[in-house]
């Protein structure tokens, strides 16, 4: 899928000082690249039947390019997609950060197949791994993420929970420890995979104007609060969204 990304705008405009591109040649243009086509100047135009433009780069080519504009007939072990027939190096920022979430999903999966038959954190467990990988999916094409929903809970849900355990779940915040047990454990490591996957995304998406893809940021962000919000649940055997508790302090 060709997707054109502010990067490759960017890397386009200040590089090789293209000022024009058509949108007929991308099947998706992301908002952040169309903010700064606006911002910058450069025009975003429908290509016109048998009009050829030479001052445009079109996005589909034979071989690969990296996002300085440098062309490859072939592609180097080194180096892997980050999208369309872009290629970077395998130690890039975002390749890092897809490495992380691909870890996650794993450690998910993991931590489902040691639970007890008919256990209902198994469930829980598979709504965080769709959102896991929706929030992949979103980073390799650009398309932004819908609102964070996890058991019924909204993403401001999740943060107020995860930051009020006594009014929630009758118990303060947890330092985990071997008496806790396996799963809970397991559960910390998941919450800590998704802090190191949240770190990864504000490193990828950093540029001199600020920190890009906010919206898959705090999806993570909310990710681990939902982590720690199962751990919750499991040490006091309130539900994940078990209403507020009265007289919580």
């Amino acid at each position: 899928m060709a997707v054109l990304q502010e990067d490759t705008v960017r890397q386009l405009y200040f590089k090789q000082g293209v000022t024009g591109l058509r949108e007929a040649d991308w099947e998706y243009i992301t908002k952040e690249a169309r903010a700064f086509a606006r911002e910058h100047g450069v025009t975003l135009e429908p290509a016109a039947c048998g009009e050829e433009n030479t001052d445009i780069r079109p996005a589909r080519q034979k071989g690969f390019v990296t996002p300085e504009g440098e062309s490859l007939a072939e592609k180097p072990e080194h180096m892997t997609h980050l999208y369309g027939n872009v290629l970077v190096s395998k130690e890039h920022p975002r390749i890092f950060l897809r490495g992380r979430l691909d870890s996650l999903e794993a450690d998910i999966v993991a931590l489902q197949t040691r639970l007890e038959r008919g256990d209902s954190l198994s469930g829980f467990l598979e709504e965080t791994l769709r959102l896991c990988r929706s929030i992949l999916s979103c980073e390799v094409t650009g398309k932004p993420i819908e609102e964070t929903m996890l058991f019924g809970l909204t993403s401001a849900g999740l943060r107020e929970r995860s930051q009020h355990p006594r009014q929630y779940y009758g118990i303060g915040h947890i330092l985990v420890n071997a008496g806790d047990g396996a799963v809970i454990a397991g559960l910390n490591c998941l919450r800590t995979r998704a802090r190191e996957a949240e770190l990864s995304a504000v490193t990828a998406f950093r540029t001199p104007e600020g920190v890009g893809r906010p919206d898959l940021i705090q999806a993570l962000n909310r990710l681990s609060s939902a982590f720690y919000i199962l751990m919750l649940s499991r040490k006091s055997g309130f539900p994940p969204a078990v209403e507020q508790r009265k007289g919580g302090s």
